[in-house]
């Protein structure tokens, strides 16, 4: 199976960007686009609109948040999951959320990482409080939605 995230050069995770994920496609389909190779012989032409074709699909999977779980899954795992299960749309939206914090979470350690000065690190230390209380509502969300299925 091609590893989508790859051939768009995408890190494997369940998040990603759609506006930086479309300008990649665009800027990659640029490049391997098949009227690029119009005066080639046929096989390099054959060969272009494959390339095309896989980048396209790639691009289509990836950009629907279900379809890159499923791809994600079936690559981790190396076959198809045999028991999906339709994702209810409140859980797929808890799921979006907690995504879109641990990205703000992580670019947030990432900067207070930085910081040398004790100063800059105390200033910090308030924010730092308010990502924790932010993690630990979700956490308290997550937790009532699993027992709320189960």
């Amino acid at each position: 199976m091609t590893d989508y995230f790859q051939l768009l050069q995408e890190p494997r995770r369940p998040w990603l960007d759609p506006e930086a994920l479309r300008k990649k496609f665009l800027e990659i389909s640029s490049t391997v686009h098949p009227d690029r190779v119009h005066s080639a012989s046929d096989t390099d032409k054959q060969a272009a609109n494959d390339r095309y074709t896989e980048l396209n699909a790639a691009y289509q999977t990836l950009r629907e948040p279900k379809e890159r779980l499923l791809h994600l899954l079936t690559l981790e795992t190396g076959s198809k999951p045999k028991e999906v299960q339709a994702i209810l749309p409140g859980a797929m939206d808890l799921f979006l959320e907690v995504a879109g914090k641990c990205r703000e979470a992580d670019l947030f350690l990432a900067e207070r990482g930085r910081v040398t000065s004790p100063l800059l690190k105390v200033q910090l230390f308030e924010k730092t409080q308010g990502w924790v209380e932010v993690l630990q509502e979700l956490l308290k969300r997550i937790a009532k939605e699993q027992e709320r299925l189960l």
